[in-house]
């Protein structure tokens, strides 16, 4: 099945830049072409399951602030670190994954985590892009509409 107006498409993406490598893996899970950054809908059109590309994207100014990547953390989970900065990166660990972060604010007990890629304007960033399925919307879909969902993988 191919991705067309109306498929609901499950796809990891994966974004790395020249001076960083890997910034993160995610999962998204949308009704094509709704919340989708323009390269990314451009890219996507005509592809089936399995399928793999590579977008080079200009800049970052094309791909869309996550808010929900504003991760509140726990300074008792920053194991290993006396002093915590802000503009600090750190980098999670999710079984076999990893996403990067800057600190954006420190109070007394959380530090906020900004996990959205800081670069915007810089030149050659890349996304690495897997569909992992292609499907039409189910019925309940179609009468309740469908939720989009991102997953740090």
């Amino acid at each position: 099945m191919k991705i067309t107006d109306g498929k609901i498409v499950r796809f990891t993406q994966t974004y790395h830049t020249s001076g960083h490598g890997e910034w993160g893996t995610f999962e998204h899970e949308v009704q094509y072409p709704e919340s989708l950054d323009p390269a990314v809908i451009e890219a996507l059109a005509g592809l089936e399951k399995d399928d793999k590309l590579q977008i080079h994207l200009d800049h970052l100014s094309r791909i869309i602030y996550d808010e929900s990547l504003e991760i509140s953390v726990p300074k008792t989970q920053l194991k290993g670190v006396d002093v915590i900065e802000i503009g600090m990166m750190f980098k999670a660990r999710f079984n076999d994954r990893s996403l990067q972060g800057l600190v954006e604010k420190i109070d007394q007990d959380h530090v906020v985590i900004n996990c959205n890629l800081p670069l915007m304007g810089l030149k050659n960033v890349y996304s690495q892009i897997q569909i992992l399925d292609v499907r039409d919307p189910t019925e309940q879909e179609l009468n309740e509409g469908f939720v989009a969902s991102i997953k740090v993988i």
